[in-house]
């Protein structure tokens, strides 16, 4: 039977100090560790916490030896507890602790909610702050202070599954319910469900508990990525315009020579005096007309910056990054951690600078994955900009929570200057002794403590509490993005409503083939169209069938078509031809063999583009088809993967199979869709096929 709260749990006695004593537990009490009791002090009502429980007996070792034989019975035995105070409230609200012992034969209750929050420090009321759940083993709401979470920072650590990534998604919902800005660096694209309601029935049950209900932050969650914008996602590019020799310098990851730091400061000083607002293209085409040798490994330097295509002439801004009520994800799955760095320190720089200027309101810049952006040991571009941030920001309402897997890699001044805590389950060794080292208040057995923490329930130390107290996470009222992938996938996958799933993705943009050296020929740029809807049965054909399938003669003569000239109609007349005469039969290959009409030879070789490598020819098969790839190289190894699915072909083959239908049909402009032998499985074929564009063919034959 248990006790409720204020009534008796036991009895002071033995050794009793100021800070510390034991007390016999009452029979029927039932306390545990961790619990709460209180004990009267000539200084006042105090407040202590259950450090260790033992069971304590009188049965010796005859007796027990005896007890196996059946001679005797089982002795009685009792349970001590040991109490470490926390302290109590005089007259001023100050938290004071005893200055001496209590008294033996002191009665001890369990501690009042009241009495918890008051000496604790705990606001009672979840609608004046964040409300991030329930003190371990009782009802009383945890609601930290808005205004100490964003002007001191954050820190949340924790090992992989320990409920990390959930803890945040707590503190961003109530953030966004007080409408405080955040800029969300997601390295893995876990937080843009915030836009969606909790769904699981589970947790639906769950959140009765802590009086909430599923809640969805429409038109508040705003997307950005790298790659072309889709679905509602935005395209980030960061303002490229006017940098400083010295700031495109901290963006390079390789610091270049004296000579050559030289040589980018005098290109700077020359733009200066001609366009203030100088791009990085006219950087390196200023340095590039020094003569000077010591120019090609900056210039290549600055040229790696560019290409990663983060910088623009007519770059994102920060005020449309940081609006009231609003949170903005920069989603860098998939991103080179290259890439993502040189995102994080351009990014973070603007937003400083736009704070300390008051052009932007106060706000939270979230930092997922922090180890890679700042760590301890070694050097990353943007650990600079953060080291500054966390011991600068709070004078300019510049918010940091930074979230780690590691705390042993992230850089300790970082993470001493959060003074917000929130520690999850961590048994690495390395871990525990940084988070020791830098979080205050933490002791050895606080240390051990976190070694044993139940997955959902965190250790939070806050400058208003009056001690590091354990928490059991909230349910999330929004959808939970990071979910662990079921390997085994024992559960059916759900019905959806529409059966045909998009399996495609955006391709990246067009490759620029150049014309002729003896020609001059208009630059055609193809529009991508976001994708349609493929069927998941042709998704999962292969894109090339293993065998070839021999085109049939037309069984009726028709008027061929006029021939296309960069796709106008050639109405010259053409000089009469040689009767024609059967082709040779083609020698067996591995690869797919494609025979082409005769009379259409012509017209075929005028529209053939000027020779191209075979790797950039790929790179375009491949986009079209609806894959994403970065590079000419990425392509090439997709083609390779894809290959797997024929296994009667050799990876070699298929590569040579999908450069025939880039010579013979996937042109850089005017492709010839309609007789290409993939079109059924090619999003921009499909895309045409539906506009009425083309008309499908067989293979090597124009459609009539």
């Amino acid at each position: 039977m248990g006790t409720r709260p204020g009534e008796v749990v036991g009895v002071i006695y033995g050794h009793v100090e100021a800070t510390e004593f034991r007390f016999a537990m009452r029979g029927d009490a039932a306390v545990k560790r961790l619990d709460y009791i209180s004990a009267e002090h000539p200084s006042g009502l105090a407040l202590g916490q259950v450090v260790d429980v033992d069971r304590l007996s009188q049965l010796s070792f005859e007796e027990a030896v005896q007890m196996r034989q059946g001679q005797v019975s089982a002795a009685g035995d009792y349970i001590s507890c040991k109490v470490k105070i926390v302290g109590y409230r005089d007259d001023r609200g100050l938290l004071q602790m005893p200055r001496s012992p209590f008294k033996a034969g002191t009665e001890v209750r369990r501690a009042t909610a009241n009495l918890i929050q008051r000496v604790l420090g705990l606001t009672s009321d979840p609608e004046k702050g964040a409300y991030l759940g329930f003190l371990k083993g009782t009802e009383s709401p945890v609601v930290l202070d808005i205004n100490s979470l964003v002007q001191k920072h954050v820190s949340v650590l924790a090992k992989t599954g320990a409920g990390k990534s959930y803890t945040v998604g707590v503190l961003i919902e109530e953030l966004l319910k007080r409408r405080v800005p955040l800029v969300i660096i997601d390295a893995h694209g876990e937080y843009t469900t915030l836009s969606s309601p909790n769904i699981e029935p589970d947790e639906i049950d769950r959140l009765i508990k802590y009086n909430l209900k599923p809640k969805a932050f429409h038109g508040a969650i705003h997307e950005y990525a790298l790659e072309k914008p889709s679905g509602g996602r935005k395209r980030l590019q960061l303002d490229g315009r006017g940098l400083e020799a010295r700031e495109i310098l901290d963006l390079l990851p390789e610091k270049p020579s004296p000579a050559a730091a030289g040589l980018l400061y005098q290109a700077i000083n020359e733009l200066k005096k001609i366009q203030p607002n100088y791009t990085l293209k006219q950087v390196i085409d200023e340095i590039g007309r020094n003569p000077s040798n010591a120019k090609w490994p900056v210039m290549g330097a600055i040229e790696n910056l560019e290409a990663t295509g983060l910088y623009s002439d007519n770059g994102t801004g920060s005020d449309e990054l940081v609006v009231p009520g609003q949170c903005t994800i920069i989603n860098f799955k998939g991103i080179l951690p290259e890439v993502q760095q040189m995102g994080v320190a351009r990014l973070a720089t603007a937003l400083f600078e736009a704070r300390k200027k008051n052009k932007i309101p106060p706000f939270m810049f979230v930092v997922e994955e922090c180890h890679n952006y700042c760590p301890q040991q070694g050097s990353a571009i943007s650990g600079p900009v953060l080291r500054t941030i966390a011991s600068e920001g709070r004078k300019f309402g510049m918010g940091l929570l930074v979230v780690s897997q590691r705390p042993a890699k992230v850089d300790k001044n970082v993470l001493s200057q959060c003074n917000t805590q929130i520690i999850m389950k961590v048994t690495n060794p390395n871990d525990l002794k940084a988070i020791t080292a830098s979080v205050e208040g933490l002791t050895t057995d606080t240390a051990d403590e976190i070694q044993r923490l139940d997955i959902g329930v965190a250790m939070v130390a806050s400058p208003g509490l009056a001690q590091p107290i354990l928490v059991e996470v909230r349910t999330r009222q929004t959808r939970h993005g990071g979910r662990s992938v079921d390997v085994l996938q024992n559960e059916e996958p759900e019905e959806e409503a529409e059966p045909e799933p998009e399996v495609r993705t955006l391709p990246p943009p067009p490759v620029y083939v150049p014309p002729a050296a003896t020609e001059v020929a208009p630059v055609t740029h193809h529009e991508v169209r976001p994708a349609h809807t493929v069927p998941v049965s042709e998704a999962e054909r292969p894109l090339l069938e293993p065998k070839a399938r021999p085109w049939s003669p037309r069984k009726e003569p028709q008027e061929p078509l006029p021939p296309l000239i960069d796709g106008e109609v050639d109405d010259t007349p053409e000089a009469p031809t040689a009767p024609s005469r059967p082709s040779p039969k083609a020698a067996p290959v591995a690869a797919p063999e494609m025979e082409f009409a005769e009379d259409d030879e012509e017209e075929t070789r005028k529209l053939k583009p000027p020779p191209e490598p075979e790797d950039v020819a790929l790179h375009r098969v491949v986009a079209r088809v609806g894959y994403s790839t970065h590079s000419p190289r990425e392509a090439m190894a997709k083609v390779r993967e894809l290959s797997k699915n024929v296994p009667e072909m050799s990876p070699d083959d298929y590569v040579r199979a999908f450069a025939r239908v880039a010579r013979t049909y996937c042109y850089p402009s005017h492709p010839e869709c309609g007789p290409c032998p993939i079109l059924r499985t090619c999003r921009l074929g499909m895309e045409r096929l539906g506009r009425g564009e083309v008309r499908e063919g067989k293979w090597g034959q124009r459609a009539s």
